[in-house]
């Protein structure tokens, strides 16, 4: 989990103009597939209370989940995330 949180930060830091090489290397390391961009961060409680009540670990899935601190910058992650910046398949809930 402390990976994933890494992760979560150095995308947010990113997001927000910092540099891409920690996001980057942290997708790598993680072996990163898939990021789920959520809204703000009690969406990212319940859906992590969730998958561990259905005893699944989104990390060894190569799930990344993402709080995006609100929906308007769903384009910013997207972009950062997906084809175009770190290859990762996204999902917007």
């Amino acid at each position: 989990m402390a990976d994933m949180r890494a992760f979560q930060d150095a995308v947010t830091s990113r997001a927000t103009g910092g540099p891409d090489g920690p996001a980057r290397d942290l997708a790598e390391s993680l072996a990163a597939r898939t990021a789920v961009l959520l809204e703000g961060l009690s969406d990212l409680a319940a859906i992590v209370a969730l998958a561990a009540r259905r005893g699944r670990d989104l990390a060894a899935g190569g799930v990344c989940v993402v709080p995006m601190g609100g929906a308007m910058s769903v384009g910013r992650y997207a972009g950062l995330l997906g084809p175009t910046g770190l290859g990762l398949r996204d999902r917007t809930l």
